[in-house]
């Protein structure tokens, strides 16, 4: 019994074809391919700076109640009067896990609480 594959070798040898030159010849084709990209895009040059800043950046702005630190902000919004901010802050720390303060805060214009705005912290145990 003969072996397909040697059958077909033999063929392709005896036709002068050489699998061994052929998956060479795709190899250097690949690497050849792939470092002319690469050059392509290390030419290309530095990227474009970015666009000017629209906004004006105002440190310590917004006061806490007395008594009461900023912790991490976990997320900013504009409120629907377009004149006040809501603010979700983490009750001093980085978790109020162990506080009872309130985590989501509105700020006015000028950067006060408003008091009757404060909302509660809601807890699912």
């Amino acid at each position: 019994m003969r072996c397909y594959r040697c059958l077909r070798r033999k063929d392709e040898l005896a036709r002068g074809y050489d699998l061994g030159l052929s998956m060479r010849l795709r190899t250097s084709v690949i690497a050849l391919t792939s470092t002319l990209f690469a050059g392509l895009t290390l030419a290309q040059g530095p990227p474009a700076p970015d666009p000017p800043n629209p906004y004006q950046t105002i440190d310590h702005w917004g006061t806490l109640p007395a008594g009461r630190k900023w912790g991490g902000t976990s997320a900013v919004d504009i409120d629907r009067d377009g004149r006040s901010v809501w603010v979700a802050e983490r009750c001093g720390g980085q978790s109020c896990a162990d506080s009872s303060l309130a985590p989501i805060l509105k700020l006015d214009r000028s950067g006060a609480v408003v008091p009757a705005q404060v909302l509660q912290k809601h807890v699912r145990r």
